[in-house]
C-alpha cells in the first residue's frame, strides 16, 4: 500500500516532477510506500520529509487511487489525503525529485500520471473561481506557477 498527499492553495495543486533512472520524468503528486509498522499518516509524514524535506499537517482522507506501472507488472494503490504544507518545499534529488511546482487543476503538465490527474479533476474539479494570479511572494499564499 501506499499514500499521497494532495496539496492545494487558492485553485492550485502542488505537483512533483519525478524521475526515476533513465526513465522520462513524469508529474504526480507527494507520497509512496508505506512501510512495515507505519500508520498511512506516518508514512505521509516521512515521505513528505524524504522527497520535500518539509513539514506539513495531515487532514482528512479524500480517497484512493491505483497506478499501474509501465515499467514492471506490478500496481500501486494509494489512499490520498488533504496535506497543508508547513514550510516551503526543497526538493530531494536523491529521492528522484527534480522539481516542484503548482498548478491549475484544469491545466496539468502532459507528463502527470494519468491515475493522479484523474484524481485531481474528481477531486479538485476543473472549477478556477477561487483562482488568483496575483503576485504575492509567499509562496503558502500564492502558489508558484510552473514556467511554460
Amino acid at each position: 500500500p501506499g499514500v499521497k498527499a494532495l496539496v492545494t492553495a487558492r485553485g492550485h495543486v502542488l505537483l512533483l516532477q519525478e524521475r526515476r533512472s533513465e526513465e522520462p520524468s513524469f508529474w504526480t503528486i507527494p507520497g509512496g510506500g508505506v512501510e512495515s509498522g507505519e500508520s498511512l499518516t506516518e508514512s505521509l509524514h516521512r515521505e513528505l520529509q524524504e522527497e520535500l524535506q518539509c513539514a506539513a499537517t495531515v487532514g482528512k482522507l479524500l480517497g484512493g487511487c491505483a497506478y499501474s506501472h509501465l515499467t514492471c507488472p506490478a500496481t500501486s494503490v494509494y489512499t490520498v489525503f488533504d496535506v497543508t504544507l508547513l514550510s516551503e518545499p526543497d526538493p530531494n534529488p536523491e529521492e528522484g525529485i527534480v522539481e516542484y511546482a503548482w498548478f491549475r487543476p484544469d491545466d496539468l503538465p502532459q507528463t502527470t500520471l494519468d491515475p493522479i490527474q484523474q484524481f485531481i479533476q474528481t477531486s479538485v474539479g476543473p472549477n478556477t473561481d477561487d483562482v488568483d494570479d496575483s503576485p504575492v511572494p509567499d509562496y503558502l499564499t500564492l502558489p508558484r506557477q510552473h514556467p511554460r
